[in-house]
């Protein structure tokens, strides 16, 4: 089988569609070859400089032990803003029976007196005094003047 040429135009369309598949080739190539200017990076933060009063000081290993790190009783310390003032005391009126604390509404098991023992959620009364927070074990109520009285479970008087 033999190949012949027709005619003067088909060798030039034959020749410039080589030349165009040369310059595509030839750009494709230079496009991968060539590397893309990078953005600047961004200015770096300013470094963090620890406080010195925020660092906490090392406890001695025998005291550490003495805090009983996995004790039941153990609960962390009250923030320093909170004022605990008690005007009257509970603990002869308002009985904790029980606490529920868990992912849906907490609520309390109270018992004023001698009545019949009253599902409390935050918010709700019982005999003047509005229930404030709800932990485990503990409850936290507060009086029309503010002043607040904490119940826990199976504490003395209560």
């Amino acid at each position: 089988m033999t190949w012949r040429i027709s005619s003067e135009a088909d060798v030039r369309v034959a020749a410039a569609a080589v030349v165009v598949a040369g310059a595509l080739a030839l750009g494709a190539v230079w496009q991968a070859t060539r590397i893309a200017p990078v953005d600047p990076a961004p200015p770096m933060p300013a470094p963090v400089v620890p406080v010195a009063s925020a660092i906490e000081q090392p406890v001695p290993f025998d005291r550490m032990i003495a805090l009983a790190p996995f004790s039941p009783d153990r609960r962390a310390t009250p923030p320093a803003a909170t004022v605990v003032v008690t005007s009257l005391n509970l603990a002869g009126t308002i009985r904790l029976v029980g606490t529920v604390v868990g992912d849906g509404a907490p609520f309390a098991v109270c018992r004023a007196g001698s009545a019949r023992p009253r599902t409390l959620h935050a918010g709700d009364t019982l005999s003047g005094w509005t229930l404030k927070t709800i932990a485990p074990a503990r409850v936290t109520f507060i009086d029309a003047a503010g002043a607040t009285h904490e119940l826990r479970l199976n504490s003395p008087g209560n």
